[in-house]
């Protein structure tokens, strides 16, 4: 079985949420845990050293957008912003997704557009996050805000043709198109050259991170928000399903990044033959629940097992020469279990896409709680240089977590 196959497997729920909410529901996330309280803001890069590959205009280069989360000072007047706004609502609220302004409109974010940055430290820790393929940031909202209430600014990448509506500052917007979708077509007439593909696909990404770090550099010189705000001497990267195989490639292939977690993602790119040399965390679903085959996309449980026993082995090869390796399994969660989806569904939003089969048995509070606290604890210990005794072991605040360190 390819690491295309186990992708495909992985990530087939990501790509069609429909959602819709019941009239008279509130929709709200966890409260946040951590001291500070949240920021949101968006920008427009334009690497004009880097041609398109995703399009046949020759003049075409790479753009894309950011959403910046960071610790905040919002004013008792701020109110908090929509969970989606502009030109990426109308996307999302149309077309393949099926969902109404109205029913994000019930949707509260903790996080408040544009306020000040908060005051209490000279400057914050950078995380990168990047998402599954085919899903646009929005969808891990209640994650990125709890992480950045622990005093991180998270960067949020989009991967325009391969990232479901992203919309620029400018009004355009770019939707999947036949560049990115071909990755999730191809399998059943040309595994090979779809692994190809991916392959590509993980290089365009990767390189996305690594170029936005490059502007992150220059808007801390002089961005009116952000200047002087972001600790760049400090910076890990994070993701999920092909978004957590761009962490682990940006962090092989550019030594600013301190630190990498891959939350459920098969590995692409070359990181699986070259290995790790920093901290990595691999964030595991729990694949040894699904008891009937509709619970395993149709695949019988020998052909499940082997296809996680094919991740793991690209695990061992990524982690043989980091400098501190953890292997974190979930009990219960699936997929989705890293995204929104099962919070939503918990609070009134109704889907196929929220069968176990996508976001585990997991309680979905109890999963945001258990995953945001070992990332956070994770970039902690590697990024901040703290202490941190959760990730010395199995813990008896967490027994549905099993840690297995290399250290």
């Amino acid at each position: 079985m390819t690491r295309l196959t186990r992708f495909l497997i992985l990530a087939v729920g990501m790509s069609a949420l429909l959602p819709t909410a019941r009239a008279q529901d509130i929709l709200e996330f966890p409260p946040l845990t951590g001291e500070y309280q949240v920021g949101r803001t968006a920008y427009h890069l334009i690497d004009h050293d880097r041609k398109e590959t995703f399009t046949t205009r020759p003049d075409d280069v790479r753009e894309l957008m950011i959403i910046v989360y960071y610790p905040a000072a919002p004013s008792a007047d701020d109110q908090s912003a929509p969970y989606l706004e502009g030109l990426r609502r109308e996307c999302l609220s149309t077309g393949n997704r099926r969902i109404g302004p109205f029913d994000w409109d019930r949707i509260v974010s903790h996080a408040y557009t544009n306020v000040p940055v908060s005051d209490r430290r000279k400057a914050y820790p950078v995380l990168l996050f990047s998402p599954g393929f085919t899903t646009n940031p929005v969808f891990y909202t209640a994650m990125l805000e709890e992480i950045t209430s622990h005093g991180y600014v998270v960067v949020a990448l989009t991967h325009p043709y391969s990232t479901d509506a992203v919309a620029f500052s400018n009004g355009r917007v770019i939707n999947l198109n036949a560049s990115g979708t071909r990755l999730m077509t191809v399998l059943s007439s040309d595994p090979e050259y779809g692994e190809q593909i991916g392959d590509h696909t993980l290089d365009v990404w990767a390189s996305d991170a690594l170029f936005a770090l490059d502007q992150l550099q220059a808007m801390n010189r002089d961005d009116p928000l952000l200047s002087g705000r972001m600790d760049l001497d400090h910076v890990g990267m994070f993701g999920h399903s092909f978004g957590g195989a761009t962490s682990a490639e940006a962090a092989s292939r550019d030594d600013r990044i301190l630190a990498a977690t891959n939350m459920d993602g098969a590995f692409f790119g070359t990181v699986d033959d070259t290995g790790l040399d920093q901290p990595f965390m691999f964030m595991a679903s729990d694949h040894s629940w699904p008891k009937r085959d509709e619970d395993r996309f149709g695949m019988s449980e020998e052909d499940w097992n082997a296809m996680y026993d094919g991740v793991y082995t690209d695990l061992e090869k990524v982690c043989e020469h980091a400098s501190n390796a953890y292997a974190f399994t979930l009990d219960g969660s699936s997929h989705g279990t890293y995204t929104d989806l099962a919070l939503l569904a918990t609070m009134g939003v109704n889907s196929w896409i929220f069968e176990p089969m996508f976001v585990g048995h997991i309680n979905a509070v109890r999963a945001h709680q258990v995953i945001t606290t070992y990332v956070v604890a994770f970039f902690d210990k590697h990024v901040r240089g703290l202490d941190v005794p959760l990730l010395d072991g199995p813990s008896i605040d967490y027994p549905e977590v099993t840690l297995d360190i290399d250290a």
